[in-house]
């Protein structure tokens, strides 16, 4: 075994490494998230009021 080098970064759990979302995709399954919760709320509140919308 060799001793290890100065100033170099080691990974010991490899098998992760590059396993996961990107920060963009994690962003966009955010957005889309908050997208559909939006949506259920703006539903709720427009099946509360009794016209689903009608007024169109």
């Amino acid at each position: 075994m060799k001793p290890p080098v100065p100033d170099v970064a080691t990974e010991r759990q490899w098998r992760y490494v590059g396993s996961g979302h990107t920060p963009g995709a994690a962003l966009t399954a955010a957005g889309v998230a908050f997208g559909i919760f939006l949506n259920r709320e703006i539903a709720r509140s427009e099946a509360r009021i009794g016209d689903g919308g009608a007024a169109w």
